[in-house]
């Protein structure tokens, strides 16, 4: 933020997601005070990354996802990398109402990780299921079809609300060689991992809590 002079920081949020040493942010676009906040994060490179953040890899990262565009997959603003510090940095929307797992327990995206999801809860509608379900099957299907296959990161806390709509996000951790988070959960289906992660976000949508 202090070399680019584009964004101005609102707040440092508490850990509102489930990765370790990860760092969240509100920015804002300097000089468009009316414009919505920009969620930037800053996490440690991982050690499986293959891709050269340091040289053209980054660009081509950058140009791949920015040029996605569907209904069901959420936007992407920017990519960076601060090699002293070995971080990755990305930017994207802010969704004001949070992820399907904030829908499941009744929570706001601000909160932290470690407190808002600890009540189960008794899981939405089967109309909202199916309606929600199909969405994420159209965007898997659009991201298999461009050869994002398998996608690895399809869980309740990537896939965004904006509207009527969810979102589906994430799929960057995979390129960039982060590990998702259940996978401990879906490592026995890894020839068919997205398959396996779906069937887990409908079952925590119809229930209410993570299939254990």
């Amino acid at each position: 933020l202090r070399s680019n002079h584009k964004y101005i920081l609102e707040t440092h949020l508490p850990d509102i997601g489930s990765r370790m040493s990860k760092d969240w942010f509100l920015v804002r676009p300097v000089g468009r005070p009316n414009v919505n906040s920009i969620l930037l994060t800053m996490v440690p490179v991982s050690q499986h990354c293959q891709l050269n953040l340091q040289g053209g890899d980054k660009h081509v990262l950058k140009q791949l996802l920015s040029s996605l565009e569907h209904p069901y997959v959420h936007n992407f603003i920017d990519i960076d990398y601060i090699p002293d510090k070995r971080l990755v940095v990305i930017m994207e929307p802010f969704c004001q109402r949070g992820s399907l797992k904030d829908l499941i327990y009744h929570t706001t995206p601000s909160m932290s990780w470690s407190t808002k999801y600890s009540v189960r809860r008794s899981g939405l509608r089967l109309n909202q299921v199916q309606s929600l379900g199909r969405q994420v099957l159209e965007a898997i299907s659009f991201l298999h079809n461009l050869d994002f296959c398998p996608i690895g990161q399809i869980q309740s806390g990537n896939i965004y609300l904006e509207g009527s709509r969810c979102k589906l996000s994430g799929f960057d951790n995979s390129i960039l060689g982060y590990k998702p988070r259940i996978q401990r959960l879906t490592r026995q289906f890894q020839t068919n991992i997205d398959s396996a992660q779906f069937g887990h976000l409908i079952y925590e949508l119809g229930s209410g809590r993570e299939l254990t």
